[in-house]
């Protein structure tokens, strides 16, 4: 099933309500008229749009209100984007009907969209934390290659807390003292311990 969406047999822009003269493929009237199913006078109308386009869905809880998306593949652009179909805001039940309907082929594609997403948002990852190792090195006085072995030492948990702390001008004494002794470990091309700081150490970075 596409995407259900629900609409008006009336035409609301000049200001006031009049009938509207053209419809989207398919919309009709699912209350019955005078003159049967199609009769445009009725006011709601559903339509379905994205046939074998529907790749995903999905529901964004909130407090008090519940939205629903559809993801659907763009053939033309070869991308996909979000539409919220559905919302509990308002009446849209006859739009909850609305689900994946994705062909084979569309399904393939978005697949190959997503891998390919993937593998792009890891190369500007790589970049912009090598952009930042480079300023963590310029400001510590320390090469990247070194940054990058801290950085593994003590672990992405703890390391915004130490780059701070070895780039940052100190007063207390004690924290120059922790990070002379981070810096001499990072320096050391074998240092006689796993981490540059104890357990109880990284308790006041």
């Amino acid at each position: 099933m596409p995407i259900i969406n629900l609409g008006s047999s009336f035409d609301y822009s000049n200001g006031a309500r009049t009938l509207r003269t053209e419809f989207h493929p398919g919309e009709y009237c699912p209350l019955p008229g005078v003159s049967g199913m199609n009769d445009q006078r009725q006011g709601d109308t559903l339509y379905t749009t994205h046939h074998g386009l529907c790749v995903a869905e999905r529901e964004r809880n909130m407090y008090d209100d519940s939205d629903f998306f559809m993801t659907v593949w763009d053939p033309v652009s070869r991308t996909a984007h979000e539409i919220m179909f559905a919302t509990t805001r308002g009446w849209s039940y006859p739009c909850y009907a609305s689900s994946v309907d994705a062909t084979p082929e569309v399904q393939a594609e978005y697949k190959a969209y997503l891998a390919y997403r993937q593998r792009r948002n890891q190369v500007l990852q790589r970049r912009s934390q090598r952009r930042q190792d480079a300023d963590t090195a310029r400001k510590a006085g320390l090469t990247r290659q070194q940054v990058e072995r801290l950085r593994d030492a003590v672990g992405l948990g703890f390391w915004t807390q130490v780059s701070k702390l070895i780039t940052s001008n100190l007063r207390s004494g004690f924290r120059k003292s922790l990070r002379q002794q981070i810096i001499d470990w990072a320096q050391d091309p074998a240092p006689r311990f796993q981490r540059p700081l104890s357990p109880r150490q990284m308790q006041y970075v």
